[in-house]
């Protein structure tokens, strides 16, 4: 089953937006690889800000880790991370330079 990380510094996220966020990794991860929704785990989590550093500066980044099996066309893994970035960044308002 794959699942995907969320990882931000606390208070970067409102909980609509991880629900959203959430759904949306769902459902592109589902449509993307033609699995069940329900086989698509998301979890987040939060570091204190004083831990989270850009650059050596204290930041505020969107990084998102995704594990799936392997065996999937290299067209389809990169429209699944285009896709990914481009709702991360509409729901969140986090700019795409500053996640990963």
């Amino acid at each position: 089953m794959p699942i995907y990380t969320c990882t931000t510094a606390q208070g970067t996220l409102t909980a609509d937006a991880k629900g959203e966020l959430a759904t949306e990794i769902t459902r592109i991860h589902a449509e993307i690889n033609h699995v069940p929704l329900a086989y698509v785990n998301v979890v987040f989590s939060e570091l204190p800000q004083d831990s989270v550093y850009v650059g050596g500066e204290p930041g505020a980044p969107l990084l998102i880790g995704g594990w799936a099996r392997r065996g999937h066309p290299q067209e389809e893994t990169t429209r699944l991370a285009l896709e990914l970035s481009a709702a991360a960044s509409r729901i969140t308002g986090i700019p795409t330079a500053s996640w990963w």
